[in-house]
């Protein structure tokens, strides 16, 4: 079986383990973030996933435009927020169903950051009730830390995205005597602008000689960049931006990785509210 049919009957297993959990709690509040907050985002995630998935596989190696790009982005954006709300939701849930901190609820601006599925302080109080699924959440944390630290794009001013392509190293000397040529092109042409503003004389012939000349520039610049961009083939790759870089990782494996950790975070929290009176 390949690994996205794999992840697909995972994802189904654990919306009818959170529907089962639905069934067990008690507190209506632990209900809506399950049925409302949880299975929602589940189904959120996925439908956002098979989306990258079916428009990977189908781009073969041309490069990426622009509002592919733009496209896929908002696609990961939206696996990401979801995957990381849904389990925000499944913290409140237990605080709900167990009141772990007395009288914590979500509008109380100050007090509610306590609630967090990995949060220390959470972790002790699930503890004391459960110690097996305090255990196993940390178990997970690496992993929690590492999603929100870099691929959490409610968390970073510049948000992860696609490459557009990439140059095979044979390749860079020639993108970039193209590239160079195009802005030398385009400079010429600003150059070319910036001289006929300071002319005193009108002269018609002259000036319509002048604007075909900075328009061949112009067009020149952009055959070179498109030329440039045309060496590039696409590999599905994510990138995400820092102050100090940037990180590049290999979309489909990534992608994988990070649902099935997340699936097995929350199939612990799920299967301890479905077995909590047994």
């Amino acid at each position: 079986m390949e690994e996205g049919e794999q992840l697909r009957q995972s994802e189904h297993a654990l919306l009818r383990l959170a529907g089962e959990a639905r069934s067990k709690v008690q507190s209506h509040h632990a209900l809506r973030h399950i049925k409302d907050g949880f299975m929602h985002r589940l189904l959120i995630s996925q439908e956002a996933r098979l989306e990258m998935d079916a428009a990977l596989e189908s781009q073969g190696e041309s490069r990426l435009e622009g509002n592919q790009t733009v496209r896929l982005s908002l696609f990961l954006g939206a696996f990401y927020l979801n995957l990381i709300g849904a389990l925000d939701n499944l913290a409140w849930t237990l605080q709900y169903e167990f009141e772990l901190f007395d009288g914590v609820q979500e509008e109380e601006p100050g007090r509610r950051n306590s609630i967090g599925l990995f949060k220390p302080g959470f972790l002790e109080k699930l503890g004391a009730l459960n110690p097996d699924l305090a255990s196993g959440l940390r178990r997970h944390k690496p992993w929690f830390l590492e999603v929100t630290s870099i691929r959490d794009p409610a968390a970073h001013r510049i948000p992860p995205g696609f490459m557009t392509g990439q140059i095979a190293p044979d390749d860079i000397p020639e993108f970039e005597r193209l590239m160079a040529e195009a802005k030398q092109s385009f400079a010429d042409a600003e150059q070319m602008d910036r001289t006929s503003e300071e002319g005193d004389e009108f002269d018609f012939d002259a000036m319509m000689a002048e604007h075909k000349r900075f328009m061949n520039l112009i067009m020149r610049g952009y055959e070179l960049r498109h030329e440039a961009e045309s060496l590039s083939t696409f590999s599905p790759l994510i990138v995400k931006f820092s102050p100090d870089g940037h990180e590049i990782a290999w979309a489909p494996s990534l992608l994988a990785r990070d649902q099935n950790r997340f699936i097995g975070a929350s199939t612990l929290v799920l299967s301890a509210l479905v077995h909590q009176n047994t």
